[in-house]
């Protein structure tokens, strides 16, 4: 089940126009949901978006 719902909303992500892809993928909550398709991770022009935790600093 929750494999479909990967390649659904992978086919849904396909057909949005760029402007709006990079809109998603600047969320990184978002961008986490779309990861493990390499395509949808890096678009044209654009810097790839790397999706984690950052190491936290001392204070």
């Amino acid at each position: 089940m929750c494999q479909k719902l990967k390649v659904d909303l992978q086919a849904v992500f396909n057909v949005l126009p760029k402007d709006m892809q990079q809109l998603l993928l600047l969320n990184p909550q978002r961008a986490a949901l779309l990861q493990g398709s390499p395509e949808l991770t890096k678009l044209p022009g654009r810097p790839s978006i790397q999706v984690g935790v950052a190491p936290s600093t001392p204070r």
